[in-house]
């Protein structure tokens, strides 16, 4: 009986470790007009570089978007909505348990033109206090 409880002890123990370790980043941030105002249901897409895996959120009313529990990788970020120009943020590097702030302006326009931005790999993170490194290989 003793056995049985140290081996379930055990069990939750590592349960409880394992729960800690997340190996996943998000990417959040305002889209905002070229005045600086928020705008609200703006058609968010991040797709994977690597692996073009893609996914879809929408703004809202403070023009917040946030993308949760996202592999880490490079990602490219468009912003679309009626009345402005799609603007595309690429090389976008998430790196393990990272939140990257990626604020997005869209300029008034056609809908069929595009503004493309190429960001930098951030060196600090700056939304939290996490240390976390991401292998490659």
């Amino acid at each position: 009986m003793q056995k049985c409880f140290q081996v379930g002890i055990l069990f939750l123990i590592s349960a409880t470790l394992g729960l800690s370790q997340t190996f996943t980043g998000t990417i959040t941030g305002t889209v905002t007009d070229a005045g600086g105002a928020s705008v609200a249901g703006a058609k968010i897409t991040a797709r994977n570089e690597a692996t073009s895996d893609t996914r879809l959120a929408t703004t809202n009313a403070e023009g917040l978007y946030v993308f949760s529990q996202l592999p880490p990788g490079s990602y490219e970020v468009s912003a679309e909505n009626p009345g402005f120009k799609k603007a595309v943020s690429t090389n976008a590097a998430l790196r393990v348990n990272q939140v990257l702030e990626l604020n997005i302006s869209l300029q008034v326009g056609d809908v069929s033109q595009a503004i493309e931005v190429s960001t930098a790999v951030t060196l600090l993170d700056t939304q939290s206090a996490n240390r976390a490194v991401t292998l490659d290989q």
